[in-house]
């Protein structure tokens, strides 16, 4: 496109041109312009910085055409004017404005309703951007009213466990039914995963949720909108975090980073995983800060009473982590003391290391736990049905190994004989989570 139109906005061969498509060309030249600054990495800031120059440009040259293009079609316009105002948040209320005049002259037009909706959107007024939504939806079912509703459903996480349960479900609802309108928009699918990730933290920690969501996320890399968006692959990784497929979870934080290199949430996500593992390694591998004879001091403390009501329950056997298979182990309690422990924020589960009574150890995921409760050094743990990881893969030039059990509830284990009081539940199913849209 050329820049010329940012110099002089009228010359004689503009003259014989039709007005409105003069400034769809400037719209097309400014989508181009900020597609091309994405390309090349820049920040979200600076391309907000560059956007923010190029359109204030563009609003003289299409103020200099606004009697030619009422003369063709009002609506057009706006439309365009309204489009161009909304590449840059800086603009959103003029964008509004712009969008509003123009569904009011053809208030039947779909892709004005839905334009006007995302303003909104980007305004922070929720319920004005639903209607517009609605209002869309009256005239047909279709993909981006249905995939908006979808994620402003998801935004209305508060109220109570009701309330939070209802508003998921309809998120999965509309985006489902987004995704059934086009197989092939990964849009839709990256909007579908986002809703059952979303129902995870929301309704529970139901992992089948986690798993929808990856699959939905795995779908939308398959399309050309996919491969490109730094937000679906941080999205993955929150998921493959959250499940603990740690490997793959560092793999799309990297894949966010190569789209986005400075985008900081991404950086700071790979980071802390990164330092969460090394640190399981390390303590895994020295017992924490623990020396020799403290560990066989506390491996020879480790005695069947330790199993609290399990000692004589005679549904379960008594079992050390060497019996234990890959996988679902019903029926067995493994029984130990606690070696270390690790509470990085709420974004990760509390993690500790267990010694049983052969000396052999692995870590274990507790998730759910109470703000400011946890399990310290020298803690009698038995944990009844564990199901057993066998965490081996190299990433970055860095080995990580070691077994891993994970606990859903500190309802399920018992702590020093007794079963966990209560006082150390939390809020299950609404832990701390940031997902992009």
């Amino acid at each position: 496109m050329m820049d010329a139109f940012e110099e002089e906005p009228y010359n004689a061969e503009m003259s014989q041109t039709s007005a409105i498509n003069l400034v769809k060309l400037q719209y097309e030249y400014l989508c181009k312009y900020k597609e091309d600054l994405v390309n090349k990495k820049h920040s979200p800031e600076m391309v907000n910085t560059l956007m923010t120059g190029r359109i204030l440009n563009a609003e003289r040259f299409f103020l200099a055409y606004k009697e030619r293009c009422f003369v063709e079609s009002k609506v057009e316009y706006w439309l365009l004017v309204g489009q161009i105002f909304n590449l840059s948040p800086n603009f959103v209320t003029k964008s509004i404005d712009a969008l509003s005049k123009a569904v009011k002259l053809d208030p039947k037009r779909i892709s004005t309703w839905n334009l006007l909706g995302e303003a909104y959107c980007n305004n922070s007024e929720q319920v004005l951007a639903e209607k517009c939504f609605e209002n869309a939806l009256e005239q047909k079912r279709n993909v981006v009213s249905l995939r908006n509703l979808s994620i402003l459903s998801r935004k209305r996480s508060e109220g109570d466990c009701k309330k939070r349960k209802e508003s998921a479900e309809k998120g999965i609802a509309l985006a489902k039914e987004a995704v059934s309108l086009n197989l092939k928009d990964g849009t839709s699918w990256g909007v579908l995963g986002n809703a059952y990730i979303s129902a995870y933290f929301s309704i529970k920690p139901d992992p089948s949720y986690a798993y929808k969501a990856i699959s939905a996320y795995k779908q939308a890399e398959k399309t050309q909108e996919g491969k490109g968006n730094c937000d679906l692959y941080h999205n993955k990784y929150v998921a493959l975090k959250f499940v603990e497929e740690y490997c793959e979870a560092l793999e799309a934080v990297s894949k966010a980073l190569e789209l986005a290199p400075t985008w900081q949430l991404a950086v700071d996500g790979r980071n802390s995983l990164m330092k969460y593992l090394d640190d399981i390694n390390h303590f895994s591998a020295t017992h924490g800060k623990l020396k020799p004879k403290k560990v066989t001091v506390l491996r020879k403390s480790i005695c069947r009473i330790d199993l609290g009501p399990y000692a004589n329950n005679r549904s379960y056997k008594p079992c050390n982590i060497g019996a234990l298979q890959p996988g679902p182990n019903p029926k067995c309690v493994i029984y130990g003391k606690v070696t270390w422990n690790l509470q990085v924020d709420d974004t990760f589960p509390f993690t500790f290391g267990f010694l049983d009574s052969n000396g052999d150890s692995l870590v274990v995921t507790l998730y759910n736990l109470a703000e400011r409760k946890g399990f310290i050094i020298g803690d009698a743990v038995a944990i009844p049905d564990p199901h057993l990881t066998v965490v081996d893969f190299t990433f970055d030039d860095k080995v990580y190994q070691f077994l891993k059990v994970k606990v859903n509830s500190p309802a399920s284990v018992i702590l020093n004989g007794k079963p966990t009081p209560s006082s150390y539940n939390g809020a299950i199913g609404y832990v701390s989570f940031e997902t992009v849209n």
